[in-house]
């Protein structure tokens, strides 16, 4: 989900993630994401975001955090 939205041209710098709940087969998984803080760093232009994945009865069994590097839109 994530590298479908930061490609082409861009880089994941950092993921973490926690696994809060077991999953089983059968299971409907949907992933998430939201943009938390758009940053320039040592000439990066940076994004963090913070991620989850919810099973089909809303519960997260997943959370996460990542930081992509993304080059600069053409004006």
């Amino acid at each position: 989900m994530l590298s479908d939205w930061y490609t082409p041209g861009g880089f994941l710098r950092k993921l973490t993630a926690q696994y809060r709940q077991t999953t089983q087969p059968g299971d409907l998984l949907t992933t998430n994401g939201v943009v938390t803080r758009k940053y320039e760093e040592d000439g990066h232009n940076l994004v963090a975001c913070g991620l989850w994945v919810e099973n089909q009865d809303g519960g997260r069994v997943s959370v996460g955090q990542a930081i992509v590097s993304l080059p600069l839109r053409e004006a």
